[in-house]
C-alpha cells in the first residue's frame, strides 16, 4: 500500500489502540513531508513496515499474479448477496488467461499454484456439476511446459475476448475496485482479454438465471459470441411471404363476397317481381367468410416470389379450404392430436414425418429404406382393398400388416426425411453422404443428391415445395432444387456437424442447428449468414420457425427449447421440462400461440409461445422481472413408451405426431 492509501485505511479502522495512534502520527509526518521523529521518539518507533502489518492480508499490496486473483475472489465472496453471482461471472475467465499467460512466461509453479487454489471453486455452481469447466481445467493443467501455450486451445483463449455481462451497479463495483487496489496483471486481463459489457436497465443476474453458468473461454462459445457482434446488426426483412396462403384466401373471400352481394341484389329484385307469386326465391346462402391474419410480410428475391406464385397448382384449393376452417389454438384453446406409432420398430426407425395434408407418412430406417404410408387410403378400408393381385406381386400395394411401401436407394441409415407440401414428394438424409428424392405416388427413387462429403442428418423441404435444405457432418448446409443434381447454395460457417434444418415461411431464410450450440440463419439468394443466435448450452437437436416470420425454437439435447426473437436476435426464453432431448417442435398455425414439442422422454408438451402477443396469466414475470419458464407449459400428454420423432400441426391445427414404440426392457 501507498502511505496515503495506508493512512486513510488506519484512520478508518482506529479503536483507541495506541499503536494505531502511534502509527496514524507517523503517517501524517510522512505524507506532509514533515521532518522525520528522532530515534526512540513514540512516532518513530512505527514504521511503514509496522503500520502495513496492522493492515489485513488481503487488503495488502499484492505481490504476483496469483496473489492478485486471490484478493479478487476474496473481494467478490464479500460482496453482497444480490451482487456475488454476477461478480463472480468474471473469476473463471481471468483465472483462465492469467494460468495460459503464467505458461507463456514459462513459470509453470505459479501456474499449477493458481490452479490448485481454485480448481474446487469452479467445478460446481450451487451443487451443479460444471462438466464442460471441469473438462477445460483438465487440459489447463496438461500444459506443463513453455511450449503448450502455443497449442490451438492456448490459442483460442489467448485471442478470443471473453464475453461477460455485467449490470450497471456490479459493472462500476468492479471496475472501482481493481482500479483501487492496484491489481494491475488483473485489470490487464480484463481490458485485452475480456469484453465486459454493462446491461442497463436489468436487475443483477441470479444463477437461476443463468443458462450459461459453466461456460468455457476456449470453445466456440466466445468465437460465436464474436460471431454474433459482427453478424448480427445487418438488418433482415422479417414477416409472412408476400401472396403467402393468407394472402390468397382473403383474395377468394373478397370474390366470393362480391358474388354473394350480386345474388343479394339479383334476390332483392326477383322477390319484387314475385310479390304476387304464392312462391318465393330462396335467399342466397352467405360464403363462411374466416379471418385472415395480416402482419408483416417479408421482402424476398425474384426468384423466391416466381417461386411462391406458381407454386399450389393442383392442391391450392385443398389450402385453402383448410386455413378456411382453421381451428383456433391458444393457451385457452387447446389443440387435438392424432399419434401415429410404429410398432416393432424401436432399433430400427430412425426419423419419421408426416405430410401437411395428413394424407402421408415417412419413415426412415436403419436397414437404409424409407416407407411410405398413404394415411388417406387407410382411412377408406374399401379403398385398401381394391388392391389388384398384380399389383401385390409388383410390390405396389401395401401388405395387410401395414409395412408400407419400402423404397431402396441410400446405402447407409436414413437419418432425416420429409415430404412436400403436396405429399407428392419425398426427401431422404443418409449416413452413406446423400440425399436421394422419392415420388410417394409411384414409389420409387428420382434422384441422389451427392455433393456431401459426410452423413447427412437432416432434410427440410421449403414451405413452397421445389427447393429442400440438407444439413451435413461435413458443417455444411446445402440448398437444393427438384430439378438440379448439383447444390445451388452452400452455407458454411457452423463449427460442427449442422443437425437440423427448418425454413422461415416466407422461404427467403434458412435456419440451421448445430453441434457447436449455435444456430444460424441463412439468406437464400446471397448464401450469406444473417443471424447467429447463442445461448445454447448442448448441441441442437431440432428447429421450428413461427407462422409469423419473427421468431425460432431450438429443441436441444438437455431437454430444453430456446426461442429467440429473430429481429433482436434476442433469447426470449428458455423452456424446460423435457427429460431427454428435444427431437420434434412444431408451430400452431394462424398465429402460432402455441408451440409443441416432443422427443426422448415419450411426451408431448403445448407451451405458450413467448413471441405471440396474448401473454397469459400463467405467464406473468416472476418477482425478479424474468419470465418464468415452467409457467409456459400448458399441457403434457404421454405416450405409452413412445418415443416422439416429429411433430406438426395440418393447415386446419390438427396436431399431428410420430414415433417408434419403445417398450421398456424387463429383467429376466
Amino acid at each position: 500500500m501507498d502511505e496515503r492509501s495506508l493512512l486513510a485505511f488506519l484512520k478508518e479502522k482506529r479503536n483507541g489502540d495506541p499503536a494505531y495512534a502511534r502509527a496514524i502520527e507517523a503517517l501524517e509526518q510522512a505524507v506532509s513531508g514533515g521532518a522525520a521523529a528522532p530515534p526512540g521518539d513514540a512516532a518513530g518507533d512505527v514504521d511503514m513496515a509496522g503500520a502495513e502489518a496492522m493492515v489485513p492480508g488481503a487488503l495488502r499490496a499484492p505481490q504476483g499474479e496469483v496473489d492478485e486473483f486471490d484478493r479478487l475472489c476474496l473481494w467478490v465472496d464479500r460482496s453482497l448477496d444480490a451482487y456475488r453471482y454476477e461478480l463472480s461471472r468474471v473469476l473463471y475467465p481471468i483465472m483462465v488467461k492469467l494460468y495460459v499467460r503464467l505458461v507463456g512466461e514459462g513459470r509453470i509453479g505459479d501456474a499449477a499454484r493458481l490452479l490448485g487454489r481454485h480448481r474446487d471453486r469452479f467445478a460446481e455452481a450451487a451443487g451443479n456439476a460444471c462438466v464442460r469447466r471441469i473438462q477445460e481445467m483438465k487440459e489447463l493443467a496438461g500444459m506443463t511446459e513453455r511450449k503448450h501455450a502455443g497449442s490451438e486451445f492456448a490459442r483460442k483463449i489467448v485471442e478470443t475476448p471473453f464475453t461477460v455481462s455485467l449490470s450497471e451497479f456490479p459493472h462500476r463495483l468492479l471496475f472501482s475496485f481493481l482500479e483501487g487496489a492496484r491489481l494491475g496483471a488483473v485489470l490487464d486481463v480484463v481490458n485485452g482479454g475480456l469484453s465486459v459489457v454493462e446491461e442497463f436497465s436489468r436487475p443483477p443476474l441470479k444463477m437461476v438465471d443463468d443458462d450459461n453458468f459453466d461456460a468455457p473461454v476456449g470453445d466456440v462459445g466466445a468465437e460465436l459470441a464474436q460471431q454474433a457482434q459482427s453478424t448480427n446488426g445487418q438488418p433482415v426483412s422479417l414477416g409472412r411471404a408476400p401472396n403467402c396462403w393468407e394472402d390468397r384466401l382473403d383474395v377468394v373471400q373478397q370474390k366470393a363476397m362480391k358474388a354473394y352481394e350480386e345474388r343479394v341484389k339479383e334476390h332483392a329484385e326477383a322477390l319484387k317481381k314475385a310479390a304476387n307469386s304464392d312462391v318465393k326465391p330462396d335467399p342466397p346462402k352467405k360464403p363462411h367468410e374466416a379471418p385472415v391474419i395480416l402482419g408483416e410480410r417479408a421482402e424476398v428475391g425474384e426468384e423466391i416470389a416466381a417461386l411462391i406464385n406458381s407454386a399450389g397448382t393442383g392442391w391450392e384449393e385443398q389450402v385453402l379450404r383448410g386455413i378456411a376452417h382453421r381451428a383456433r389454438v391458444a393457451h385457452d384453446a387447446l389443440p387435438s392430436c392424432c399419434f401415429f406409432t410404429f410398432v416393432n420398430t424401436s432399433h430400427s426407425l430412425a426419423c419419421a414425418a408426416v405430410s401437411p395434408d395428413a394424407r402421408w407418412l415417412a419413415g426412415g430406417f436403419e436397414d437404409s429404406t424409407v416407407r411410405v404410408f398413404n394415411l388417406a387410403q387407410r382411412a377408406d378400408k374399401a379403398l385398401a382393398q381394391d388392391a389388384t393381385q398384380a399389383q401385390r406381386k409388383a410390390g405396389l400395394a401395401e401388405s395387410a400388416g401395414h409395412a408400407g411401401t419400402a423404397m431402396r436407394g441410400h446405402t447407409g441409415p436414413v437419418f432425416g426425411v420429409d415430404l412436400s407440401p403436396d405429399g407428392e414428394l419425398a426427401v431422404s438424409a443418409s449416413a452413406d453422404g446423400t440425399a436421394a428424392l422419392w415420388s410417394t405416388e409411384l414409389k420409387c427413387l428420382a434422384v441422389r443428391y451427392e455433393s456431401h462429403t459426410h452423413p447427412v442428418w437432416d432434410a427440410k423441404f421449403s414451405p413452397f415445395g421445389y427447393y429442400f435444405a440438407t444439413g451435413s457432418a461435413d458443417t455444411t448446409a446445402m440448398l437444393w432444387t427438384t430439378d438440379r443434381k448439383f447444390p445451388v447454395r452452400v452455407f458454411a460457417g457452423h463449427q460442427s456437424d449442422v443437425d437440423c434444418v427448418s425454413w422461415l415461411p416466407s422461404a427467403h431464410l434458412v435456419a440451421t442447428g448445430s453441434s457447436d450450440t449455435s444456430v444460424r440463419l441463412w439468406d437464400v439468394g446471397s448464401a450469406g449468414c444473417v443471424r447467429v443466435l447463442a445461448g445454447v448450452r448442448e448441441p441442437v437437436t431440432s428447429l421450428a420457425c413461427s407462422p409469423d416470420g419473427l421468431s425460432v425454437a431450438a429443441g436441444c439435447a438437455d431437454g430444453s427449447i430456446k426461442v429467440w426473437d429473430i429481429r433482436h436476435s434476442a433469447l426470449l426464453a428458455s423452456l424446460k421440462g423435457h427429460r431427454g432431448a428435444v427431437w420434434a417442435l412444431g408451430y400452431a398455425e394462424g398465429q402460432g400461440s402455441v408451440l409443441a414439442s416432443g422427443g426422448a422422454d415419450s411426451t408431448v408438451r403445448l407451451w405458450h409461445n413467448p413471441q405471440a402477443g396474448d401473454v397469459p396469466a400463467l405467464a406473468d414475470r416472476d418477482a425478479g422481472g424474468k419470465r418464468d419458464a415452467s409457467k409456459f407449459l400448458l399441457r403434457t400428454w404421454h405416450t405409452k413408451s413412445t418415443h416422439v420423432y416429429s411433430l406438426r400441426f395440418t393447415w386446419s391445427n390438427l396436431l399431428l405426431g410420430s414415433g417408434a414404440l419403445t417398450l421398456p426392457q424387463r429383467l429376466v
